[in-house]
């Protein structure tokens, strides 16, 4: 990251206003805690990043969810090389996440993503999903107000968005001022669209643009990744990593 760029979110970290927002995101993980069983849902972008942080300052035995969506054999494009996996997992132990439980499949199919979940949960007994998905950049949810409570349902899912009020500036600088390991590649992103708009879901993922899928130049900036296959990069087994 930019030095002036640091320095730019580390000043924003001074704010009163900014340092009420994350007070009330802690509480808001706090709160739910306390009375609910939960799980994190980590993509290893920067907004689950912070929810996982925040949540493992308050019980490091909080299990945590990651999706290997691995090699889509549609596309035939890798959707989540080895080196970006072990990149992710490696920042989520720095967060002081003990209970790690990594999933995958042939593909970036929601219906493996939620299969797997559905079942750790139900193996586990959770019932609360913890998400790093804010209001600012909410397209397909309809995140409601605080007077709805912490958690609300969606379908037969109940699940909780602990920093959606937020902003883009206030996630970097709770990530800088923390001295948190962010995914690399956010770099390459922000050079050509700007630190507010870089976002990460998963590469070469053109079904996720309306989530902020950068299908569009993941082929430009990664050209490593481009033609992978998996005898380059395996997909990994579906495991359990403590």
């Amino acid at each position: 990251m930019d030095k002036k760029w640091v320095e730019t979110f580390k000043l924003w970290a001074k704010m009163g206003k900014y340092k009420q927002r994350i007070r009330e995101a802690r509480e808001n993980i706090r709160a739910v805690l306390e009375k609910e069983k939960c799980i994190v849902l980590y993509s290893g972008g920067k907004d689950s990043s912070v929810v996982l942080h925040l949540c493992m300052q308050i019980n490091r035995r909080t299990p945590v969810y990651f999706f290997n969506a691995g090699y889509d054999y549609g596309s035939k494009q890798m959707k989540m090389p080895t080196k970006v996996m072990a990149e992710i997992i490696e920042n989520a132990k720095s967060y002081g996440a003990k209970h790690i439980y990594i999933r995958g499949g042939k593909g970036p199919s929601s219906k493996q993503f939620f299969g797997h979940l559905v079942e750790l949960k139900r193996k586990l007994g959770v019932e609360v999903e913890l998400l790093g998905i804010r209001k600012e950049e909410s397209v397909t949810r309809k995140i409601r107000a605080r007077r709805d409570g912490l958690v609300q349902c969606e379908g037969g899912r109940r699940v909780c968005f602990p920093i959606k009020d937020l902003s883009w500036m206030d996630v970097w600088a709770y990530i800088v001022s923390n001295g948190m390991p962010y995914l690399s590649i956010y770099d390459k992103y922000a050079k050509v669209l700007g630190w507010d708009k870089a976002r990460f879901t998963m590469l070469f993922s053109r079904g996720l643009m309306h989530m902020g899928g950068l299908y569009y130049v993941d082929g430009v900036l990664f050209p490593e990744f481009r033609n992978l296959t998996t005898e380059q990069s395996p997909v990994s087994r579906i495991f359990k990593k403590d």
